[in-house]
């Protein structure tokens, strides 16, 4: 049932894949038409991917946090902040990087679980802790998605050759106001991850605060993030450099949790 339903959200993902490339044509009808397609393979999409989740990460105390099932479910989560976004703001774009990058998470999670892990997560703060966690993740996803758009019609403008899909994207103005929408709710989010995390780490996970590798590159994260902020609001910082700052700040926090992971449960694990 589980591959069934694994396989089935694979399709999902690809078909909203190509549902967004069309609702990004040339007609406001055709596009409106695929839009509201788009939504619907989405929740059918997000509804099965779920499924599949909720049989793997378990129903006891403390969910199952093996690796390929951690980077399944983030994928899940931000495809649901995708779709939600969406409804509110013109980033349907976003969809031609985000959608076929979940397909593949899923695939991941599906055929390379990992080691199994259960972290202390007895309580409801704790739960709750790990969702704020996972929902700033996703968040700063959508704007890392966001700045690659960005840096390639910025490209394209600077050549004078923008076309096709490039040419149905909101102004750079509007793409770049979004951007610092989507990294200040997710910092945001990462700053009570951590104040949390640290605070309160004997009620949350049972055990004393430990600086290890996770906690001393998500808090680099989280300082590079804080210079793109501020820079953006005392020195203007936008356009290659904002570019440049999300990148470098995601894949600071990335390498946070998932590098480090990668490190322990695959390179030596043998």
């Amino acid at each position: 049932m589980t591959d069934s339903l694994n396989i089935l959200a694979v399709i999902a993902y690809v078909a909203a894949t190509a549902l967004t490339i069309r609702s990004m044509g040339p007609t406001r009808t055709q596009g409106t038409t695929d839009l509201k397609a788009l939504r619907l393979v989405l929740v059918v999409g997000l509804f099965l991917h779920g499924s599949a989740l909720a049989t793997v990460l378990g129903i006891g105390n403390s969910p199952n946090l093996a690796l390929g099932t951690t980077v399944s479910s983030v994928a899940w989560l931000i495809v649901m902040l995708f779709l939600v976004s969406s409804l509110r703001a013109p980033l349907t774009s976003l969809g031609i990087l985000i959608l076929p990058t979940a397909a593949i998470a899923t695939l991941v999670g599906w055929l390379y679980p990992g080691t199994l892990h259960a972290p202390a997560l007895g309580s409801i703060a704790a739960k709750s802790h790990l969702l704020i966690a996972g929902l700033s993740y996703g968040l700063l996803s959508l704007a890392v998605a966001q700045s690659i758009l960005l840096f390639f019609l910025d490209r394209l403008i600077r050549n004078k050759h923008p076309a096709g899909f490039w040419l149905s994207l909101p102004p750079m103005e509007t793409m770049e106001q979004i951007l610092f929408r989507l990294i200040v709710s997710g910092f945001t989010l990462l700053t009570v991850t951590l104040i949390s995390g640290m605070v309160f780490s004997d009620r949350l996970f049972g055990q004393p605060f430990v600086l290890n590798h996770h906690v001393t590159l998500t808090v680099l994260a989280w300082l590079s993030f804080a210079v793109l902020l501020g820079g953006h609001r005392l020195f203007g910082w936008r356009g290659r450099t904002a570019v440049n700052w999300t990148l470098a700040s995601f894949i600071i926090l990335a390498l946070g949790y998932f590098g480090t992971r990668f490190i322990l449960e695959v390179l030596l694990s043998n």
